[in-house]
C-alpha cells in the first residue's frame, strides 16, 4: 500500500516537473519581429521607377533624400510638367560639321517640391506631396 502510494506520488511528480519545463520552454521563445530598414538606394529606386512610370509626364532633378524613420523618406525634387521642349532646351557645343548638342534645364519651368516616401515591401511603395501647414 505503501509503495503504491509512493509510485503514485512520484509518477505525479514527474507529469508537474514535465509541465514546468514544457511552460518553461513556451516562455523562453519570444516572437521578435524586426523592422525593415530600407537604404536611401532602394528610396532612390522607387523615386525613379515613380517618375518613369506613374509620373512620367514630369521631369525631376537633384533630389534630396531626408529619412524619417525605418520605412519613411523625405525627397526634396526639382521637378518640370510639360515634356522635355518646355524643360530643356539644346544648345550646340560641337563644330560646324559636326554637331554636339546640350541640354540645359530652362529655369523658369522648373520648381521644387518635398515628396514623402513610404516604403512598405522591397517592390510596394506610396509617394505623395508634403503639404506644408
Amino acid at each position: 500500500m505503501i509503495l503504491k502510494r509512493l509510485l503514485f506520488f512520484l509518477s505525479v511528480l514527474s507529469v508537474f516537473s514535465i509541465q514546468i519545463v514544457n511552460g518553461q520552454n513556451v516562455q523562453k521563445k519570444k516572437s521578435s519581429s524586426k523592422a525593415t530598414i530600407y537604404s536611401e538606394e532602394h528610396a532612390m529606386e522607387c523615386l525613379q521607377d515613380y517618375y518613369d512610370f506613374y509620373n512620367a509626364d514630369e521631369s525631376y532633378s537633384d533630389p534630396k533624400i531626408r529619412r524619417v524613420s525605418n520605412n519613411v523618406f523625405y525627397i526634396s525634387v526639382k521637378y518640370c510638367s510639360g515634356g522635355k521642349d518646355i524643360c530643356y532646351t539644346q544648345e550646340d557645343i560641337g563644330s560646324w560639321d559636326r554637331p554636339l548638342y546640350l541640354e540645359k534645364k530652362r529655369d523658369f519651368f522648373w520648381h521644387s517640391k518635398v515628396l514623402v516616401l513610404t516604403c512598405t515591401s522591397k517592390t510596394k511603395y506610396t509617394i505623395r506631396e508634403k503639404l506644408n501647414f
